[in-house]
């Protein structure tokens, strides 16, 4: 399975590289280097870097902001990949403050509540890598309350796995404060999640 995505990846990077070479549009091109980035960031991060690099000048060269959280968040995943948890936490947190200022303008824009949530889920467990539960705990039940508003906009759109995912984060910082109660009610809450669908 692992060679299958690594494969699938590789397929996913061509046809953006290809799309490159003859992209004229400043949009397109930041659009692409991102995602490139974002399948880069964990094998070849300095690869990564480098595409993240060369979108985020395109993007302050031609004054296009409409990317800005996203150049952050894939800052902050590749400073994650290289386990520079706090630089990474810097980028995220930058990305967060972004992604909120364009939710506040547009409160029924289910992508960016979506990428808020998974924005808020990072830095919980970058928190939770560095043993800061309180922070991680925090940014978790943030994600949770993205996911749960996502769900009364759009009940269909939410993904369940990562629904499942910020419950079941919740419960490991109540287990790993020895809270087995309220750990227990979390991991069950994410079980019955899943039985429901």
């Amino acid at each position: 399975m692992l060679f299958q995505s690594k494969a699938q990846n590789n397929k996913e990077i061509d046809s953006l590289l290809n799309l490159l070479k003859t992209e004229t549009v400043d949009t397109a091109t930041i659009r692409y280097k991102i995602q490139i980035s974002e399948l880069l960031h964990r094998t070849y991060p300095d690869s990564a870097l480098k595409f993240i690099d060369e979108a985020h000048i395109t993007a302050k060269r031609n004054d296009i902001h409409s990317f800005d959280a996203k150049i952050m968040y894939s800052y902050g995943n590749i400073y994650a990949a290289i386990n520079d948890y706090k630089k990474s936490i810097d980028f995220y947190l930058k990305s967060r403050m972004l992604g909120d200022s364009i939710y506040s303008s547009n409160p029924e824009d289910i992508i960016n509540l979506e990428e808020l949530a998974n924005i808020n889920n990072s830095i919980g467990v970058l928190y939770f890598t560095l043993n800061d539960y309180d922070n991680a705990l925090k940014y978790y039940e943030e994600s949770l309350s993205n996911i749960e508003e996502m769900y009364s906009i759009d009940s269909g759109y939410v993904k369940i796995e990562n629904k499942i995912s910020v419950i079941n984060n919740i419960g490991g910082i109540y287990l790993q404060n020895n809270e087995l109660d309220r750990s227990l009610e979390y991991f069950k809450k994410g079980l019955e999640v899943l039985e429901k669908n």
